[in-house]
């Protein structure tokens, strides 16, 4: 929903109430690049460049992750202007990035929100992500050898965290890339 477009004959200049403007934030995460700084939601209007280069610091440049599916905005020069790598965005976009696994890090401060509806309009950043980043407790590792269809658990106690579980996933795939097609973290049944 584009809070340019007109409504209506006559009512180019719309402004919603403070009500109607409430109603219409996106839930987003922000990552911040200082580990000792938490993790965050934040509301955002659905779309509106200047409040997204406010928090990354500049223009934005974004990347998809899937299942769930969201995007992860950053600053687009962040490595010109040497920001300090981002190793909590850069394990989330490993996870859920396959392509992107291992490749590039991220830097700076990054935000995540859900993916673009079919206006271009962003939306909230999924739950079940921000059920997993901010109260899951119970998480476990799973990988999938080449060629195999079935998931396999390591045999590694639940992780109480995400970054702890994404963390040990992302190196057990790396240290054993010949056997280990895929890994990916769930939460504990």
């Amino acid at each position: 929903m584009n809070m340019e477009r007109n409504h209506g004959e006559g009512d180019g200049d719309f402004k919603p109430s403070p009500e109607q403007s409430e109603q219409l934030r996106v839930n987003s995460i922000v990552i911040p690049a200082d580990e000792d700084g938490p993790l965050r939601q934040h509301q955002l209007a659905p779309s509106g460049l200047a409040e997204r280069q406010a928090l990354v610091g500049g223009d934005i440049e974004g990347l998809m992750i899937g299942e769930p599916s969201a995007r992860l905005l950053m600053n687009e020069d962040g490595k010109l202007l040497q920001l300090p790598v981002n190793r909590r965005a850069t394990l989330l976009l490993w996870m859920h990035n396959k392509r992107l696994r291992y490749r590039d890090v991220l830097v700076g401060d990054v935000v995540v929100l859900g993916y673009p509806d079919e206006e271009g309009v962003d939306t909230s950043v999924p739950d079940e992500l921000i059920s997993r980043l901010f109260s899951a407790t119970q998480l476990r590792v799973e990988t999938q050898g080449h060629g195999e269809a079935e998931w396999n658990t390591p045999s590694h106690a639940p992780f109480d965290n995400w970054l702890d579980a994404y963390d040990y996933a992302l190196h057990t795939g790396f240290r054993h890339h010949q056997l280990i097609a895929d890994v990916r973290v769930v939460p504990e049944e």
